[in-house]
């Protein structure tokens, strides 16, 4: 069991032998390599599900780029999904935040993930 806050009043149990995986590809942009963008946000595609991305660490993820520009998603419940590349060097950078998501969505890309499955996309970073 995953707590997401020790403030949350709320705890949602997904007991689930369904999932998939996501496999991200970071495209190189001009001069930056894929690991200068250090990570890669998961999260889902239904604006409705936003409000609670700081509660809901199943369905909100973020991993971090290797050295060859993939990030990977295990253990992803089914469902359709946006995708985006973006640089944490700024100070103070909260990305599980409904108005974070708003401008990433803009730009992320949409990734279908089913059960037993794994989904791929190739992205590009999204620029500050």
């Amino acid at each position: 069991i995953r707590r997401s806050s020790r403030r949350a009043s709320v705890l949602r149990l997904n007991l689930t032998a369904e999932h998939g995986s996501a496999l991200i590809i970071v495209r190189p942009d001009g001069a930056r390599t894929p690991s200068s963008y250090q990570v890669v946000v998961l999260f889902p595609a239904q604006r409705d599900t936003w409000s609670r991305a700081g509660e809901d660490v199943d369905h909100f993820r973020l991993t971090t780029v290797s050295r060859d520009g993939r990030a990977e998603f295990s253990g992803v419940l089914p469902g359709d999904y946006l995708t985006a590349a973006i640089d944490t060097d700024r100070p103070g950078f909260v990305w599980r935040d409904a108005h974070v998501l708003e401008r990433l969505a803009a730009d992320a890309t949409t990734i279908h993930v089913s059960a037993h499955a794994q989904a791929s996309a190739s992205v590009g970073a999204i620029p500050e």
